[in-house]
């Protein structure tokens, strides 16, 4: 005779229900249900947890997790769905934004009638939006791309100005430096 499988599901778990423990705590609330579940399902949670886990490594901190937790369960499954679609249209048009623009700009042998200084404005730009989103602890798929468009921006500069690569060399270190100062890790700093 065989025990059937058990599955604590923990998904729905995030930091806001934990209760403090000390001296004073004398009863704690705790709702127990059991319920069959199908193969799939358990299969896929095991799946979504254990990438939970896995996002640890790539630089997740726990508020981040906390965020995909609560999206995962407090969300209808339709809502939820065409929410990772948009999301994944978005990084696959932002990243094919990025390649049609370098690969235009490298297309480009001569700079008649491109202004370097709105190439400058528009890295300063890109660097302030980068800095309001690291200190506002925004999620890691809005600042990735957003530093990925500074470096392109940079490169820009380096491009048309000719002699400025110190100046987006420099531009890089006060990013990562300010960054920094902001409590941010950047993986490529």
């Amino acid at each position: 005779m065989y025990s059937p499988a058990m599955h604590v599901d923990e998904m729905g778990l995030t930091s806001d229900k934990y209760i403090p423990l000390n001296e004073s705590t004398r009863q704690l609330p705790l709702t127990i249900s059991i319920g069959p579940m199908s193969s799939q399902r358990q299969l896929l949670l095991a799946i979504m947890e254990q990438s939970l886990r896995q996002q640890k490594d790539f630089g997740f901190t726990d508020k981040d997790i906390d965020d995909v937790r609560r999206l995962i369960v407090d969300t209808s499954i339709p809502l939820l769905s065409a929410t990772i679609i948009a999301s994944f249209l978005h990084l696959l048009f932002e990243m094919l934004a990025f390649k049609s623009d370098v690969s235009f700009w490298k297309a480009q042998r001569k700079h008649v009638g491109i202004s370097l200084r709105s190439l400058v404005v528009s890295v300063v730009m890109q660097i302030i939006t980068f800095v309001y989103l690291a200190t506002n602890e925004a999620s890691m798929l809005v600042i990735v791309p957003s530093f990925v468009g500074i470096c392109i921006q940079l490169w820009k500069v380096s491009t048309v100005g000719g002699g400025l690569p110190l100046l987006s060399l420099l531009t890089v270190i006060v990013v990562c430096r300010f960054a920094k100062l902001a409590q941010f890790e950047l993986i490529t700093c």
